[in-house]
């Protein structure tokens, strides 16, 4: 499904059925659904300054519903991660003393590795269940993956909301302007985790000394 015919199922649909549609295929997204979840929420502040959204229910029910999703997602990872890594052919290519040390290496950078996987687009359904299957708690997980999300879900649906409210012809350029959406949300993720990678790098050089 391309970015108009989304645009132009929700404007068609309206009403409730316009947010039912929305947040299902937004938390589908979190667990293999073929669509990218951030470019939906730009659709959704987009649709939101045309008024076939309220602004607040898709800021504030978007990391709700994604949140939903990626239960799913990491769940799997747990409840059958372990049974495909103990599989014969997986062992030959990813024996079990490999599987213990990356699984301690993640248990360890648990939270920074559960935080950061909200800013790494088109591989987070794959990591949601990687994450799963190294066993990480469950606590932590919900806790830092809920950080990031309700911090960078509500930034790109109002980053949205505000452009297309400075846009004189939103359906014109539609394309252009998801696109230029995205590549503004991804610079700020990227920056974000050069800062945070940065700043791991220089408490371990000064730990050294």
């Amino acid at each position: 499904m391309t970015t108009e015919e989304m645009k132009t199922l929700l404007i068609a649909s309206s009403g409730v059925k316009a947010y039912a549609i929305y947040f299902f295929i937004l938390m589908s997204c979190s667990y293999g659904f073929p669509f990218n979840s951030d470019l939906l929420m730009v659709i959704g502040g987009a649709l939101a300054s045309l008024g076939v959204f309220q602004i607040g229910a898709v800021m504030i029910l978007s990391p709700i519903f994604i949140l939903m999703g990626d239960s799913v997602s990491f769940y799997v990872g747990r409840k059958f991660g372990v049974k495909i890594l103990a599989s014969r052919y997986i062992q030959k290519v990813f024996p079990f003393t490999r599987q213990e040390k990356l699984k301690s290496l993640m248990r360890a950078n648990a939270r920074q590795f559960c935080f950061m996987i909200r800013f790494i687009p088109g591989f987070r359904t794959f990591v949601f269940v990687f994450a799963g299957t190294m066993r990480i708690e469950p606590k932590i997980f919900y806790q830092m993956n809920a950080l990031s999300t309700f911090l960078y879900c509500p930034t790109i649906v109002w980053l949205s909301y505000s452009a297309a409210n400075q846009l004189q012809e939103v359906d014109g350029g539609f394309q252009n302007y998801t696109k230029w959406i995205m590549i503004i949300a991804g610079f700020v993720a990227l920056m974000f985790i050069v800062k945070q990678l940065s700043r791991k790098f220089w408490l371990q050089e000064e730990g050294a000394k």
